[in-house]
């Protein structure tokens, strides 16, 4: 008897877990429909009068950093609106572009460097091939910067962020690595569960299962490992030509 109504409790227990899961993706989705669109054309206005300013002369070098701070949080937000568009569809878009792997560790070294600007946090990138890429570079940029953004975040204002990027056979091997407090083996394999937050302060717990579901989509995987108190680094293989890899999966 007691077998038996444990196991009844364990059932209603999943039962009202996945209630919750949908019921998180049912407000998700309301989000969308109600002020994901508006908030992405506010942001885009708000980036057209950046771009603006900056076209000004003469602009003195203080206001300039002002400028790219303020772009630079722009952006963040624009992504994230991105992604909680992508997540309640539940699918992902390619828009194919070619551009130099270097081109968009260089963008992303640029944020890093405004985010990084009043700690004791070193950002190194290193690309060993700069290869040709052929896949949509505004969703592989939000993954990096995604990455390197939480990277930044663990770090609590001192230690070292690394980026690389390599050739593997027909792969660009993007690696993400900090020098922070790690993450336990009990929340390792809950990452990329949306809404799992792994006690930050800040997030939605959303940008890991997006960053995953960007990378599959590319026919890419990620993966993550860690020691608590040392370091935690992702590792993201995505094939440098989406489209003749994906030829090979149909």
């Amino acid at each position: 008897f007691i077998a038996s109504q444990c196991a009844l409790g364990v059932d209603r227990f999943n039962m009202y877990s996945d209630m919750r899961k949908s019921e998180n993706l049912r407000v998700i989705g309301m989000l969308n429909s109600s002020i994901a669109h508006d908030i992405k054309n506010l942001l885009n206005i708000v980036t057209s009068y950046l771009e603006l300013m900056n076209l000004e002369e003469d602009i003195n070098p203080e206001m300039q950093e002002y400028i790219d701070a303020i772009y630079s949080e722009v952006k963040r937000i624009h992504g994230l609106t991105l992604d909680i568009l992508d997540f309640s569809r539940q699918s992902v878009s390619i828009n194919i572009e070619k551009f130099k792997i270097s081109d968009l560790f260089n963008e992303i070294r640029k944020h890093a460097g405004i985010m990084t600007r009043d700690t004791d946090i070193k950002v190194e990138v290193e690309v060993r091939d700069d290869l040709e890429m052929k896949v949509d570079r505004g969703k592989i940029f939000r993954v990096i910067f995604n990455l390197v953004s939480n990277a930044i975040d663990a770090l609590q204002n001192k230690g070292t962020v690394i980026l690389t990027a390599e050739k593997d056979s027909d792969f660009c091997v993007i690696k993400v690595r900090d020098t922070g407090k790690g993450i336990s083996r009990e929340n390792l394999g809950k990452l990329f569960q949306p809404f799992f937050t792994s006690g930050k302060a800040k997030g939605t717990g959303l940008g890991l299962a997006i960053v995953k579901m960007i990378v599959e989509a590319h026919c890419g995987t990620i993966e993550v490992d860690s020691v608590e108190g040392v370091y935690t680094e992702f590792t993201v293989r995505i094939p440098y030509d989406y489209e003749s890899i994906k030829e090979l999966h149909k």
